[in-house]
């Protein structure tokens, strides 16, 4: 008896142990798939917006690298500052006309966030 039980003990650990599980197939993408989603929202999207008056043009810049207006209400913003009648102002466009337009007005500049030259500061340069 004892014997057996050795031997069967024995089998146990040189067997494979059987496999129970099945694959099941999982697609691999959903782009081929006919259904659609819509988000429906009263929202529009603005192709520009001004802020101000701000302490400097740099802080101008600082506050539209940062803002929700340049992730969510201006997609594509293009951070700008200029001289206003009440100080500097913030400008974010998301075209070129309105590229056109900040860099019109006086003391115009386009902000750089992380200006290598200064060290990584941001910066508020004049437009060329």
């Amino acid at each position: 008896m004892l014997l057996v039980a050795l031997l069967s003990c024995a089998m146990a650990l040189v067997t494979p142990p059987a496999k129970n599980a099945t694959a099941v197939a999982v697609p691999k993408s959903l782009a081929g798939s006919s259904v659609k989603h819509v988000a429906k929202t009263n929202a529009t999207m603005m192709s520009e917006m001004t802020l101000g008056p701000f302490e400097d043009t740099v802080g101008a810049c600082k506050y539209c690298f940062t803002s929700h207006t340049r992730s969510l209400v201006v997609k594509n913003c293009i951070c700008t500052a200029y001289s206003g009648d009440d100080g500097p102002m913030m400008f974010c466009t998301a075209s070129k006309p309105g590229v056109a337009y900040s860099s019109a007005k006086d003391g115009a500049c386009r902000c750089i966030e992380k200006d290598m030259e200064q060290m990584g500061k941001t910066t508020c340069v004049p437009w060329e």
